[in-house]
């Protein structure tokens, strides 16, 4: 009898630990599905330069699409590095920090405006580049990277 006992006891605590693990397989397979499906910014890229031709000092005006596919309002900020942009100089690759550190956070509500920027450009030797960045969108601990960048734009000295 004592050995009829121990049978049910041994498949209680498999029975329980099948359940448990299936629980837990189902409440990670729905996070993992649900953090993927995170990704309510839509940015066009390349980003429109309303001035191709600029000299040192110039700013750059921009204008964007900057989407929120998503129903409600979107809290979006810059990678940790504190700056979302940079300057690509196409013909060596160089990268060069554009712009003050931001630590602000900007609110994208629904919908696809077209907003217009103008970015102070850091000093630049005459030459072809464009501006990119990332944009990181939160809700909760699902995060969205969204790269963009700008049309191409020439430095010129004369």
């Amino acid at each position: 009898m004592a050995h009829h006992t121990r049978n049910w006891a041994l498949a209680g605590v498999v029975g329980a630990v099948y359940l448990l693990g299936s629980i837990v397989l189902v409440i990670g397979v729905t996070r993992y599905r649900d953090s993927k499906s995170f990704a309510p910014l839509d940015y066009k890229s390349p980003q429109h330069v309303l001035n191709p031709i600029v000299h040192p000092g110039d700013k750059l005006i921009v204008e964007a699409y900057k989407c929120n596919t998503s129903d409600k309002p979107v809290a979006v900020s810059p990678p940790s590095t504190g700056t979302n942009t940079i300057i690509r100089n196409l013909d060596t690759n160089e990268l060069i920090p554009s712009g003050q550190p931001r630590i602000d956070v900007a609110v994208r509500d629904p919908g696809c405006p077209l907003l217009h920027f103008e970015n102070t450009l850091p000093p630049l030797a005459p030459g072809r580049y464009w501006s990119e960045g990332i944009d990181l969108a939160t809700e909760g601990v699902n995060v969205q990277r969204q790269a963009w960048h700008t049309e191409p734009f020439e430095v010129t000295d004369h």
